[in-house]
């Protein structure tokens, strides 16, 4: 076989075999969700968010900064907790809200023996009341400088960073929280036929419908 026929033939191999190594690789994210088992959300309820990091790829982390607002008129602000691992230095403390934004720090507590870690991690926790149904996005990171980020070693934002929010506050196919997707949770929805409910609205497009059933049948079970 002609030579360079055959290094065609390997390059072409060497980019089949790494091509699924690549798109496997993450980056490094911020991201706010809704703390599990909470059931249902209903207005006049807690809600509990969590500001977790993970995919850094092996990037050492020596701490956070945070900044984020949120819907006033969805949210009330009750309070917010830092964990003790992997940063255990509090910086802004304690957690505020002003004027719908919240912002956050912390670094690793080298008094104590803390390390630089990759570990992916809860970071701190945020408790809200729900004041309405609401199915659009109500908690956002904002602009600020200098800008929410993850620090390495030496002080230097870790880049690329992906922030990531929770896209509803309210609605799960779960729609009654009994920990399972059945025929009662569809009963519920049929009920919300045509009506705006953000309980059963789960695509948040002002509207019960086909496109939400289609949604609780995809989790059914």
């Amino acid at each position: 076989m002609n030579h360079n026929v055959c290094r065609v033939v390997l390059v072409w191999c060497f980019a089949m075999l790494t091509a699924p190594l690549a798109s496997a690789i993450e980056t490094p994210t911020l991201e706010i969700v809704v703390a599990k088992d909470q059931g249902p959300l209903e207005p006049g309820e807690p809600v509990t968010v969590v500001l977790r990091m993970h995919s850094l790829g092996g990037q050492l982390a020596t701490g956070f900064q945070a900044f984020i607002e949120f819907d006033q008129q969805v949210l009330t602000f009750i309070e917010g907790t830092y964990t003790d691992e992997p940063f255990g230095l509090p910086i802004l403390d304690p957690i505020v809200a002003v004027d719908g934004t919240i912002d956050m720090a912390s670094g690793i507590n080298q008094f104590v023996g803390q390390q630089p870690t990759s570990d992916d991690a809860a970071l701190a926790s945020l408790t809200f009341i729900l004041n309405e149904e609401h199915c659009l996005e109500s908690l956002q990171f904002r602009d600020h400088e200098p800008p929410t980020r993850i620090s390495d070693t030496v002080g230097n934002e870790i880049t690329p960073l992906d922030l990531v929010v929770p896209a509803d506050i309210g609605p799960s196919p779960d729609i009654n929280g009994d920990g399972v997707v059945n025929v009662s949770d569809l009963l519920i929805l049929l009920s919300l036929w045509g009506t705006s409910d953000c309980r059963a609205d789960f695509n948040g497009d002002g509207d019960v419908n086909v496109s939400d059933l289609l949604i609780l049948l995809a989790a059914w079970g």
